[in-house]
């Protein structure tokens, strides 16, 4: 499960964050008329530069799911995560599992 609150409020109810959000980013490429279709990639990758599975069917709960899935199997560090829409959205972000 994957809880977002501020830090403040984490601790103001005793709770050591198990993580966190350092930055983020969106962006949109409009889609040309015409042009293929983009694919959708969407990755999350350690320091050491390994993927670890992102289920991108799961459409807006991937990346919630896959970090809640990464602390459980021993992932700890940063991660970036980096999604390419179909319909042209671009979107990123650094994120610190405990």
């Amino acid at each position: 499960m994957l809880v977002l609150e501020t830090q403040a409020h984490a601790r103001a109810r005793g709770a050591t964050p198990r993580g966190w959000v350092e930055a983020q980013g969106v962006g949109y490429r409009p889609h040309l008329p015409g042009a293929a279709a983009a694919l959708l990639a969407e990755r999350l990758t350690d320091d050491a530069g390994a993927e670890h599975l992102v289920a991108a069917e799961l459409g807006p709960a991937a990346l919630p799911v896959a970090l809640g899935a990464a602390r459980p199997a021993g992932v700890k560090g940063r991660l970036t995560y980096a999604l390419e829409s179909r319909d042209g959205y671009a979107a990123n972000g650094l994120w610190v599992l405990a």
